[in-house]
Formats: structure tokens, C-alpha cells, sequence
């Protein structure tokens, strides 16, 4: 959701511009350009497609107006960073404008640098919508070696939100600076991710030498302040990690307020301020939910008539909401609830303002709540950013339990949200501001259950008869319930794959579903087979029919972000065996209680016994984590941690045939 800030116009503002300080761009030397155009593998990343070898930008707001200078030189090193760097697109304001765009690419051949530039019909411009405008061009003959340089100034009348500076992005970088020039009237906090140690610096000339520093200057009449940063490493995703926003390293230029003539004026207010005007004044938003709605009236009556508990009339309301209205894709987070009720569809934050009109229609704190998924920069609770927002979910408190509820799809149970949308800190809207509350991914337990039993068969001496009941967890059972869309066929084949016959020889196997069309029950699924027993001395068999992982999730080598997993895990595995006649047990596995960490963040315990006289073989396992997040230092000691599941997984009992 994009979120317009206020339009502020001031009065003629003094202040002076000052250029950027450090470093040099390659292209104006050209012993330097040659160099870089010779030059095919950087120590900053041997395998890199591409090397931003130097870039710089500048943001200076003068008389309420943005102008925004970029400049970029990069060496092409891969075919696949072609396509990818040749285009440029600049999007800016729907009142903004680009200009004096240059751009250039540089080859050499037959050992002379050639230079090749954009031509002003090169140039394209193009229209999103009112509020969002493009200029993009193409830098001519970009090849395995070329450098590419280009530059432009975005200027944006009656603005002062300024872009944030990335100094790292999908390419490494030798050399990124940024310098930005705010008059002093104006309040503003400089928030800086990096992953180094940024110092500060009073010489001019520590700014060309430098890993990571930054500079003000005293003796302009405004707030200026330089930041370098040097080699710095691509960013590469990782598995187990939220948006690649919460880890690039940048600067984001927050102003808060401007102080003219003794009085402060806020620019970007705090979050009640701005929730109530963003959700509760604008027409079609979530001030729906706090009005009479008195069209709810006889619907909310028959479907809490005979009960007075408040949780029961929260489960109605909510299982009606969801198994009745039909979410559509798109759309914004302004709709007319009453629209919404008629037609019984809308989109999501649509489907869950009506529910939260419903809660409240009878008599329920229920409340909305903003939130932005994991795909998403997580939400700042300091100040509002609120770019990221997109979700809309609703929130009833019962007693001293809070319940997020998403009714717009059909699979999810009452108090669970799709595991994406616990990305950390969320605002609940309400007339007085709201307040801000934690969606944690530690708060998603999905714990799952196997009772397995395996006996001799009553018809036949060389078979036994194995039963597995599967109880999902929350989590799974919603997405298998997601997967399903009224077809069990594919997923029966996925679920059947997943069933292990280790080394014995087992018949067709029959799978049962219960509970598929009842989403506020944790899903069951049985198994039932006959296994066949080998007329052999000595057999070998793997009690694991489910393997809690298929194979160790964390397989690279190293990890440098942290390990973000979407929900606790806890499963259980219970095994019974009574062994067949004419068979004893030879050997089977110790029992063993592994742990990761203190306080134990994650525990297997592998238990087993052996009834010698009523010939019964028992198992209990278990797999429970106590959080969702890990540092990159424990990434080594974690994926040891699985090895060892995955070891205990592969161990074998031995039955032997009695003489």
C-alpha cells in the first residue's frame, strides 16, 4: 500500500548545497577506465555477474522540494547482468520530473575505448497512474565487459520524504556514498543499517579511504552529512529469512517535523496521528467498523441467538464470515462494508472489516489491525513506515486473550492467521490512535502427532498389519486443506509419496481423510496397509514410516543472515510393535535425548523399550523447538543438530528368526 505524505509548502528556505566528498568516478580518468575495462575478476566477489564500480547520490530539500542526483558506473562481467543493468527505469511523483539524464557504455576494441551514448529519442516516459510517472532508457551495445555510466537528477516539487540510499543490492559494490542537505529547521533522524561499524569522521580526506564512515559539515547553514561505504558483498537470499528489506544495508532519511517561528510543525506524525487519519477519517476505510452499521442487526441476532458467552459469539460470527464470503484479489483498503455484506465478496481487508463490524455489532471488542506479511519490510514501532502495509487483518479480545482473525480464507480456523502474516510488530486501528501489538512467529505452534501400530496380521503369519494415524498440526492442516480445493486426489499421491517403506515390502496402502471440511479441526489422516515379511534369517526394518525431515534444511556451507523459521514445530511420534511369531529381536537403537543450545531452543528425544515378555517393541519420539529465530553464529551448530535427526532417523531394528 503506497501512502501519500503531506504536500508542505515553506516559506523561502537559506540554505546551500554542498557537493559529495570522496572518491573519483572511473570514467573521467581514462588509464583508470582502461584498467576497469581490462579488468574481469574483482577480490570483492570472484564469481560476481556484474561490479558496481562506483556510484554516488545526493538528496537536498530546499523550499519544501526534493532534487535527488544519482550517478552509477558498472562493470559488466556476466551475460545474465546484461539484460538486467542495460535497462534503466526512474519512476517518480505524478507532479515530479526527471532530468539531465546521460548515459553512456563503454567497450574496448582492438585495444582502444570506444564510447557509445543515449540519444534523447532513446529516451521513454510513461504514465502508471495520477500519483506515479516513468522515464526509462537503454544503454546502447552493453556486453561481457563493458562499462556502463549513467546519471540523472529527479526533482520533486512540495516533498520531503526522501528516498532511502541502498548501499548494498543484487550486484557488489566497490565504492557507494551518499549526501544529503536538509535545512536546519527541519527534524529528522538518519537511520543506518550497515554491517560494519560506521565511524564518524571531521577530515575531508578520510572519506577516500575509509570502509564505512560518514562526515557532517559545520559550516553551512544546513544539516549536511556525507556517508561512505566500500566493498561492499551482494546481497544473496538465503532460505529461512523475511524480506530482504529487513537486512540491506541503507539509510533511510526519517523528517519528522519542520520548526518555523518557534512552533513545530509535524511532517510524518507518530502512529496514532497517522493511523487516524490514513484508516479511520478516509472515506471507505476501517471508521466503517465503528459506526452503528445497523444493517447488521438481524444477521448478527440469529447467529448469536441462545448463547451469552462472548467466545462462542465470536466463532459464529467468524464461521460465518468465512464460509460465506468469497475473497477477490486486488483492490485497495478503502471499500463500503455494506456493498460487502450485499455482495458477499471483497477482497481481504474488505472481508475482515465487515467481520470486525459484525464482532462489534454484538457487543465484542473487536478491533482492526494493519500488518505487513514477511515478504515485506517489517513495520518501525518509532515512527510510521508505512509502505509495507499489506494486510489487513481483524483482532477480538475475550477475557485477557487476544484472537487475530483473517476470515477472508476458508481453510484458516478460528485464531490463526497464514503463517506469513506474523512478521513481528502490527498496529491495531481505532478511533483514539490504536496501539501498537506483536505478531511473533514464536506464537505459531503446529504440532503434529503420529500413532503408528504394527502387528501380526490374524489372516496371514507372513504379514503384519500397519495402522498410521497422522493428527496435523494447525499450520499444515490449513495448507493442506489449501492444497486440496475440493481434490484429494493430488494431494493423496503427495501424502503417499511421503510414506517411507524403508526396506520392507509393503502392500497398496489405503489413506483416509477427516476433518477436510471442517477447518476449526486439526486435520487427520490414516493410513492402512499389510507388510510383507521376507522368508529370511535376519530382517531389517525402519520403525520411521514418517520422517520428521526428509532431508537436513540448512545444506549450505556457510549462513550470514539470521535463520527465521515461520512457526514452532513439535512432533511426535509414537510407535507400537508386537513382534510376529517365530521372530525375536535382535538389536534395535539406544535411547538418546539430544539438545540445541541453553536454554534449550530445540530437543529430540528418541525413547525406546522393549516388553520382553509380552514381545512388544515401543518408540517415542519426539521433535520440539522453543523459538523461530537463530543467529547466523548458530547456523554450524544447527545444521550439526539435523544431521543428528537425520542419523537417528536412519537406524534400523533387527529381528531374527527363532531356530
Amino acid at each position: 500500500m503506497r501512502v501519500s505524505y503531506c504536500l508542505i509548502t515553506f516559506l523561502a528556505l537559506l540554505t546551500a548545497f554542498r557537493g559529495l566528498a570522496g572518491g573519483n568516478n572511473i570514467v573521467e580518468n581514462e588509464q583508470t577506465l582502461r584498467q576497469y575495462l581490462e579488468q574481469t575478476v574483482f577480490p570483492v566477489d570472484t564469481g560476481a555477474q556484474a561490479i558496481v564500480l562506483y556510484e554516488k547520490g545526493s538528496a537536498e530539500l530546499y523550499e519544501g522540494n526534493l532534487t535527488y542526483r544519482v550517478e552509477k558506473t558498472i562493470k559488466i562481467l556476466g551475460k545474465d547482468a546484461i539484460g538486467d543493468l542495460s535497462e534503466v527505469v526512474l519512476p517518480y511523483g505524478g507532479h515530479g520530473y526527471v532530468r539531465r539524464i546521460s548515459g553512456t557504455t563503454y567497450n574496448l576494441e582492438d585495444g582502444k575505448i570506444v564510447k557509445q551514448s543515449i540519444e534523447r529519442d532513446d529516451m521513454l516516459k510513461d504514465k502508471i497512474d495520477k500519483n506515479t510517472k516513468l522515464t526509462k532508457f537503454s544503454l546502447p551495445s552493453v556486453k561481457v565487459g563493458s562499462i556502463i555510466h549513467y546519471s540523472y537528477i529527479k526533482e520533486q516539487p512540495g516533498f520531503l520524504y526522501v528516498p532511502d540510499w541502498y548501499f548494498q543490492e543484487k550486484y557488489p559494490k566497490l565504492y557507494s556514498t551518499f549526501s544529503m542537505s536538509i535545512p536546519r529547521y527541519i527534524i529528522y533522524d538518519a537511520l543506518l543499517r550497515v554491517n560494519v561499524a560506521m565511524h564518524a569522521t571531521e577530515k575531508e580526506s578520510a572519506l577516500d579511504t575509509c570502509s564505512a564512515c560518514f562526515m557532517d559539515d559545520p559550516t553551512t547553514q544546513a544539516n549536511v552529512r556525507t556517508w561512505v561505504r566500500r566493498d561492499v558483498p551482494a546481497f544473496r537470499e538465503e532460505p529461512y529469512m523475511s524480506s530482504e528489506q529487513n537486512y540491506l544495508e541503507r539509510i533511510k532519511i526519517h523528517v519528522s517535523s519542520v520548526r518555523l517561528g518557534g512552533i513545530t510543525y509535524n511532517v510524518l506524525k507518530d502512529w496514532p496521528s497517522f493511523s487516524t487519519e490514513a484508516f479511520i477519517k478516509s472515506e471507505g476505510s476501517c471508521g466503517q467498523a465503528f459506526a452503528r452499521n445497523g444493517f447488521l442487526e438481524d444477521k448478527v441476532t440469529e447467529l448469536t441467538k441462545g448463547t451469552t458467552d462472548e467466545l462462542a459469539k465470536a466463532q459464529a460470527l467468524y464461521s460465518y464470515v468465512r464460509n460465506h464470503y468469497t475473497r477477490v484479489s486486488g483492490g485497495t483498503f478503502s471499500t463500503d462494508i455494506k456493498k460487502v455484506f450485499e455482495e458477499q465478496k471483497s477482497n481481504q481487508p474488505g472481508i475482515n472489516l465487515l467481520l470486525t463490524a459484525f464482532l462489534r455489532k454484538a457487543g465484542l471488542n473487536s478491533v482492526p489491525v494493519i500488518l505487513s506479511t514477511r515478504d515485506q519490510e517489517r513495520l518501525n514501532m518509532l515512527f510510521p513506515n508505512p509502505d509495507p502495509v499489506n494486510c489487513l487483518v481483524s483482532m477480538v479480545t475475550i477475557g485477557k486473550r487476544q484472537y487475530f482473525l483473517d476470515a477472508s480464507y476458508r481453510f484458516l480456523p478460528f485464531g490463526m492467521l497464514l503463517p506469513e502474516c506474523y512478521n513481528g510488530y502490527c498496529r491495531t486501528i481505532t478511533e483514539a490512535g490504536g496501539s501498537g501489538v506483536e505478531l511473533e512467529p514464536d506464537s505459531l505452534l503446529n504440532k503434529t502427532v503420529f500413532m503408528v501400530s504394527l502387528m501380526p496380521s490374524e489372516k496371514d503369519k507372513q504379514k503384519l498389519r500397519l495402522k498410521l494415524q497422522e493428527q496435523l498440526g494447525i499450520v499444515t492442516s490449513a495448507s493442506y486443506r489449501s492444497s486440496w480445493q475440493k481434490d484429494s486426489t493430488k494431494l493423496k499421491e503427495n501424502i503417499l509419496n511421503s510414506f517411507n517403506k524403508g526396506t520392507m515390502s509393503i502392500e497398496t496402502v489405503t489413506c483416509t481423510f477427516k476433518n477436510m471440511d471442517r477447518p476449526d479441526e486439526r486435520l487427520l489422516i490414516e493410513f492402512e496397509t499389510q507388510v510383507n515379511l521376507r522368508d529370511a534369517g535376519t530382517l531389517y526394518f525402519d520403525p520411521y514410516f514418517i520422517k520428521f525431515q526428509e532431508k537436513n534444511p540448512f545444506t549450505a556451507a556457510t549462513r550470514h543472515y539470521m535463520i527465521e523459521r515461520e512457526y514452532r514445530e513439535d512432533i511426535n511420534y509414537v510407535l507400537n510393535f508386537q513382534l510376529p511369531e517365530g521372530y525375536e529381536l535382535d538389536d534395535y537403537p539406544k535411547s538418546s535425548v539430544f539438545k540445541f543450545n541453553n536454554p534449550e531452543q530445540i530437543v529430540m528425544k528418541n525413547l525406546m523399550a522393549y516388553d520382553e515378555q509380552g514381545r512388544r517393541f515401543s518408540l517415542n519420539s519426539r521433535l520440539s523447538s522453543n523459538t523461530t529465530l537463530f543467529p547466523a553464529d548458530d547456523y554450524n551448530d544447527l545444521r550439526t543438530f539435523y544431521e543428528k535427526v537425520m542419523e537417528l532417523q536412519q537406524q534400523k531394528i533387527v529381528l531374527k528368526k527363532k531356530d
